[in-house]
């Protein structure tokens, strides 16, 4: 699969899908191999549903995981710390790809934040948002993530927290191109910023101003009403997943689903065989065309190449062979000419007689 990563807007609508594990609680706890969460909920009137998270995406399912014969040391904490609690709240950290999930258990308050961006990471804070258990530490220029450390990343606003004004105003203040501009400060990531400039008429390289930026805020605003769960195949191959209906994959084949995360799920779990668009069975008809007219051209140039070696070699046994028909004429009965040693058989329906020639 090509698709290496979560963007921004693509979270939004997970973190809305999530909405309905909200008040769930929380069963066991697996980690099938490093930067791989999976937790067990269950919630009346929803069922038993699987939050899964394996660096970089993060999604529900229905598929129970096969469980790890040893635990890692964090998630062993985090059984202790979590199983038995219930999810109070389940929201993005503004524009930035983390999740941050508060939970409840007797007395006490827990944030559990999955970091999808760079190398990935899962803390869980106290309610203060002091760090009781990392996955990783890590040290980066303006913070710390590690045990006793206070978990700090500064919040960026999402998309769809701005307004018209907002947008344009930030907008104009890039310095990069229209493309870059929406996929970085916007974090509309490479896809859906390409999917923007298409709608809005722009090329990728087209200059920041106000004009472009009313023109991008109208398009992004018209793409993120079109909602429309998908797998993306190229021939063989899933190229994408995609919560939103995009233009720039019109000419692909497509597999729909009722939600994001089943999409998501039916490609690293269940492994849905790819669909073939009609594009795709056209061009199959037609390369089969093109093999068959292949082969027959082949052959006709064999027969041809065969035909005129025969011919060849006629002209040159011409004298002889004349030789033999005149002597085949003079011959009133035609029973006697199988005594011509010459003549190997005749054929009088057909009219042919057949000699040998060496």
């Amino acid at each position: 699969m090509r698709k290496s990563s979560l963007s921004s807007i693509e979270l939004h609508v997970l973190i809305e899908e999530f909405q309905k594990i909200t008040g769930a609680r929380v069963g066991k706890i697996y980690n099938p191999d490093k930067k791989q969460i999976i937790i067990e909920l269950y919630k009346t009137g929803v069922g038993k549903r699987f939050l899964r998270y394996e660096h970089p995406f993060l999604w529900l399912s229905e598929s129970k995981p096969e469980a790890p014969e040893k635990a890692s040391s964090f998630v062993m904490s985090l059984r202790r710390l979590l199983e038995g609690s219930f999810i109070k709240k389940i929201e993005q950290l503004g524009s930035e790809r983390v999740v941050e999930i508060n939970l409840t258990k007797k007395d006490k308050e827990y944030i559990l934040i999955i970091e999808l961006f760079s190398k990935g990471n899962t803390i869980l804070t106290d309610a203060e948002k002091k760090i009781i258990q990392v996955e990783e530490k890590q040290k980066w220029a303006d913070r710390v993530v590690e045990q006793g450390e206070k978990y700090i990343l500064k919040k960026k606003q999402s998309v769809f927290e701005l307004d018209k004004k907002e947008f344009i105003s930030k907008f104009i203040s890039s310095k990069d191109n229209v493309s870059k501009t929406l996929a970085v400060e916007f974090g509309l990531g490479g896809a859906y910023s390409e999917e923007v400039c298409i709608r809005a008429d722009l090329g990728k390289n087209a200059a920041v101003n106000k004009k472009n930026a009313e023109l991008c805020f109208n398009s992004l605003n018209d793409l993120l009403k079109e909602r429309e769960n998908s797998v993306i195949n190229e021939k063989e191959e899933v190229i994408d997943i995609v919560p939103f209906k995009l233009k720039l994959y019109e000419v692909y084949s497509k597999l729909e689903f009722p939600t994001f995360s089943e999409a998501i799920d039916s490609v690293l779990i269940k492994k849905v065989k790819k669909i073939k668009s009609q594009y795709d069975e056209k061009i199959e008809q037609i390369q089969k065309r093109i093999e068959i007219q292949e082969m027959q051209e082949k052959n006709i140039v064999q027969e041809i190449e065969e035909n005129q070696k025969k011919a060849e070699y006629i002209y040159k046994k011409y004298q002889e062979i004349k030789e033999i028909l005149d002597k085949a004429k003079s011959i009133k009965d035609r029973k006697k000419l199988k005594e011509l040693p010459e003549i190997k058989d005749v054929k009088e329906k057909e009219g042919i007689i057949v000699v040998d020639v060496k």
